[in-house]
């Protein structure tokens, strides 16, 4: 894999349907016409220390636990020194707070949505039907907490690991990347946790 010099400095994995502006290599397992194809639990055909910046929105919770670790080390791996990678990921403290926040407005919202788009034959909203469904029926293999996400990112060798909010980053280059319209408003914020981490610069 050769992109130009134009398409160095970042790199998405499993992009799905979204577009980015220039300046991205956008890769998938099932890529479109403008983008690349990368099974991220294979080494990656990149050469190290090749971007600035790696994003990744809702997919290492489609990967097994030790294809997820990989995956991290291999971001790692091609990363400058001093570069960020922004990793999105459903927070499994969500699901738990659906048991002990139905006083939310948005959690009562979410729990209704759920079942009626995936379990349209549930008796009635439940938030265990919505647990259920999640970490069972939508191709998620592990579902992360913030203290094992962190874990995986320092093992690879990541330092200085922020937690972020969805849009929001001090490097302009990953500020509104999160695709907030592909659920209802509010539930993209509600489902996710967000962090981001750097290769420690050279000489560290």
């Amino acid at each position: 894999m050769t992109p130009g010099p134009d398409r160095m400095r970042c790199l998405e994995l499993g992009c799905g349907v979204g577009r980015r502006p220039s300046g991205w290599l956008m890769t998938d397992l099932d890529p479109t016409d403008d983008q690349v194809h990368l099974d991220v639990t294979e080494p990656f055909p990149i050469e190290s220390e090749s971007f600035d910046y790696v994003y990744s929105q809702h997919m290492i919770e489609h990967l097994p636990f030790e294809s997820g670790r990989f995956m991290v080390r291999e971001c790692f791996r091609v990363l400058k020194p001093g570069g960020t990678m922004r990793i999105v990921t459903p927070s499994i403290d969500f699901l738990f707070r659906l048991f002990s926040s139905r006083e939310s407005t948005l959690v009562d919202r979410y729990i209704k949505w759920v079942t009626k788009e995936f379990a349209p034959n549930a008796p009635r909203p439940l938030a265990s039907i919505v647990f259920n469904n999640f970490v069972r029926a939508r191709g998620h293999q592990f579902i992360y907490d913030r203290a094992t996400l962190q874990l995986i990112l320092e093992e690879a060798g990541f330092s200085d690991i922020r937690e972020r909010q969805i849009g929001q980053s001090d490097q302009a280059k990953l500020r509104d990347l999160e695709t907030i319209d592909r659920l209802p408003d509010g539930f993209l914020e509600l489902e996710s946790m967000i962090l981001e981490a750097t290769r420690p610069p050279a000489g560290l």
